[in-house]
Protein backbone atom coordinates (compact mmCIF):
# COMPACT_ATOMS: atom_id res chain seq x y z
CA UNK A 1 0.00 0.00 0.00
CA UNK A 2 1.25 3.41 -0.89
CA UNK A 3 0.59 6.38 1.06
CA UNK A 4 0.62 9.66 -0.84
CA UNK A 5 2.48 12.57 0.54
CA UNK A 6 0.80 16.04 -0.45
CA UNK A 7 3.06 17.43 2.66
CA UNK A 8 6.91 17.28 3.48
CA UNK A 9 7.70 18.48 7.42
CA UNK A 10 11.18 19.87 8.29
CA UNK A 11 12.69 21.49 11.30
CA UNK A 12 12.48 25.23 11.31
CA UNK A 13 14.42 27.01 13.94
CA UNK A 14 13.52 27.91 18.08
CA UNK A 15 11.58 24.39 18.53
CA UNK A 16 9.69 24.90 15.10
CA UNK A 17 8.21 22.10 12.62
CA UNK A 18 7.47 23.25 9.26
CA UNK A 19 5.33 21.92 6.69
CA UNK A 20 5.47 22.13 2.96
CA UNK A 21 3.42 21.48 0.25
CA UNK A 22 4.81 18.51 -1.87
CA UNK A 23 3.75 19.47 -5.48
CA UNK A 24 4.92 23.49 -5.19
CA UNK A 25 7.68 23.54 -2.07
CA UNK A 26 5.46 26.25 -0.94
CA UNK A 27 5.55 26.75 2.70
CA UNK A 28 2.27 26.28 4.29
CA UNK A 29 2.09 26.20 8.16
CA UNK A 30 4.68 26.41 11.07
CA UNK A 31 3.77 24.95 14.05
CA UNK A 32 5.42 25.87 17.85
CA UNK A 33 6.28 22.54 19.62
CA UNK A 34 5.69 22.50 23.81
CA UNK A 35 9.11 21.31 24.38
CA UNK A 36 12.13 20.76 22.56
CA UNK A 37 11.99 18.33 18.96
CA UNK A 38 14.50 15.66 19.03
CA UNK A 39 14.41 14.39 15.82
CA UNK A 40 13.45 14.83 12.76
CA UNK A 41 9.38 14.84 12.32
CA UNK A 42 7.53 12.11 10.28
CA UNK A 43 5.31 13.16 7.79
CA UNK A 44 2.19 9.97 6.86
CA UNK A 45 -0.54 11.44 4.59
CA UNK A 46 -2.39 14.03 6.71
CA UNK A 47 -0.30 13.64 9.84
CA UNK A 48 2.91 14.61 11.28
CA UNK A 49 4.87 12.99 14.10
CA UNK A 50 7.59 14.42 16.09
CA UNK A 51 8.87 13.73 19.68
CA UNK A 52 9.37 16.35 21.85
CA UNK A 53 11.31 16.11 25.40
CA UNK A 54 9.49 18.48 27.97
CA UNK A 55 11.66 18.49 31.40
CA UNK A 56 12.41 15.06 31.89
CA UNK A 57 9.65 13.69 29.97
CA UNK A 58 9.73 12.72 26.28
CA UNK A 59 6.46 12.52 24.58
CA UNK A 60 5.58 11.53 20.82
CA UNK A 61 3.27 14.26 19.39
CA UNK A 62 0.93 14.05 16.61
CA UNK A 63 -0.41 16.63 14.71
CA UNK A 64 -3.02 17.07 11.70
CA UNK A 65 -2.35 18.25 8.51
CA UNK A 66 -2.61 21.05 7.52
CA UNK A 67 -4.00 23.06 9.95
CA UNK A 68 -1.73 21.99 12.50
CA UNK A 69 -3.50 20.87 15.49
CA UNK A 70 -2.44 18.69 17.87
CA UNK A 71 -4.07 15.27 17.46
CA UNK A 72 -2.27 12.88 20.45
CA UNK A 73 0.08 13.19 22.69
CA UNK A 74 1.61 10.14 24.30
CA UNK A 75 4.47 9.55 27.30
CA UNK A 76 7.03 7.62 25.55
Amino acid sequence: MKINNNFIARLGPNNTVRIFEAATGRLMREILAQGKVCNNPICEGSEVSVEEVTGRKKYKVVYKLPNGAEKSRELV
